[in-house]
């Protein structure tokens, strides 16, 4: 290599090592001459940016809680003696696009086909507000064939409650003695698979329905529609035949129509 050239290297290795430091007494420099102005920035950063991070934290945990939040959808019969049932939302977001479903029927109407059906169309509704409710909606006024249904009449039937989003469908079996008593019972996980094998059953069984039903819905489950206290108490269905059960007539609850 010639001299010169060895010469250069180390010049060019401390030019480039003093680079650096050249930069940072220049930056240095600067930040002297402009501290007035750099605080200010600063504290109408911290002014500005702290709340609005603390904002833009509080909106996404709250984004974050109603996605994992579902709403939940709930059946609520009342009224005995002229029932009526409501849809009820016990969760803390908005209930989007309830639906029921009343399957319904005349157990003392017996037919070829077993008991006749009151043809209660199915309903979707727009939304209920977190804990809020929507009806109520009088059941034997839901079809020309539940209106007709004659005082002192057994209808039994099956009730359906879904969302759009809900975390889980709800299931009831509800008996209303029309002009007297009324009441629902909701229908464990473990059952569903054969709700419409213990529907069926009943609804083919003539006049042997009120055992069954014993059978199906325990008394201590059976809540009656009250709307004064929604307590559980036994309910008004006819006695098994050769056993003789009073009836009592049912309290109305206070603002009832």
């Amino acid at each position: 290599m010639p001299r010169t050239h060895k010469r250069r290297v180390p010049s060019l290795i401390a030019s480039a090592l003093s680079l650096p430091i050249v930069l940072w007494r220049s930056i240095n420099a600067w930040l002297e001459s402009h501290a007035s102005v750099l605080a200010a920035w600063a504290s109408l950063c911290a002014i500005v940016g702290v709340p609005t991070a603390i904002l833009g934290g509080a909106l996404a945990y709250s984004q974050l809680k109603s996605s994992l939040l579902k709403p939940d959808i709930a059946f609520v019969l009342e009224v005995p003696e002229r029932p009526q049932f409501k849809l009820v939302n016990l969760s803390t977001v908005v209930l989007r696009e309830p639906k029921y479903q009343l399957a319904f029927f005349d157990l003392d109407d017996q037919g070829p086909d077993g008991a006749r059906s009151l043809e209660i169309p199915v309903k979707i509704l727009d939304s209920i507000a977190p804990r809020g409710g929507l009806g109520g909606w009088r059941i034997l006024e839901l079809s020309p064939r539940a209106s007709a249904v004659p005082s002192g009449h057994i209808v039994f039937g099956w009730a359906y409650v879904q969302c759009l989003e809900c975390k889980t469908p709800r299931h009831y079996w509800v008996l209303i003695k029309t002009g007297e008593a009324a009441w629902y019972s909701e229908i464990p996980a473990d059952s569903y698979p054969s709700i419409t094998k213990d529907l069926g059953r009943i609804l083919h069984s003539g006049r042997e329905y009120p055992s069954l039903i014993e059978e199906l819905v325990p008394t201590a489950r059976r809540v009656r529609a009250d709307a004064a206290s929604h307590r559980l108490e036994r309910a008004a269905i006819p006695a098994p035949p050769g056993v003789r059960r009073r009836w009592t007539a049912p309290v109305r609850a206070e603002g009832s129509r």
